[in-house]
């Protein structure tokens, strides 16, 4: 997942680890649900994994309505900080749209750039 600086908020890291253990360990429904409620409060807290997270769940309706608008800002702001996965699913959703072409290209490079295995 990259090797971005976490932040210190001791909170935000305790949501992030619940989410991700939620999540990666046959979930359920209602666990998926409970996932993206804590990747929510972690990214709010400035936790950047969980922000990367939460926009994966966002384009896949996972635990939550498909919403590739709010996927592609939570996943700018966690491409804005180094998440390189971000900066790949940004590409993504950005080469969705014709009118954002160029920008999708452009995280795709930086992803590239970071080394991250696109």
């Amino acid at each position: 997942m990259g090797t971005q600086k976490q932040p210190q908020n001791a909170r935000a890291q305790a949501y992030a680890l619940e989410g991700y253990h939620l999540y990666n360990n046959n979930p359920t429904r209602k666990q998926l649900k409970r996932a993206f409620r804590l990747f929510q409060k972690a990214a709010y807290l400035g936790h950047v994994v969980a922000t990367h997270n939460l926009s994966s769940m966002l384009m896949h309706g996972e635990g939550c309505t498909t919403d590739r608008t709010e996927a592609l800002k939570t996943a700018l702001q966690a491409a804005n900080l180094g998440h390189t996965a971000a900066m790949v699913n940004a590409a993504k959703l950005q080469l969705e749209d014709e009118v954002a072409i160029k920008s999708g290209l452009n995280w795709m490079q930086k992803a590239a750039e970071a080394e991250h295995p696109i």
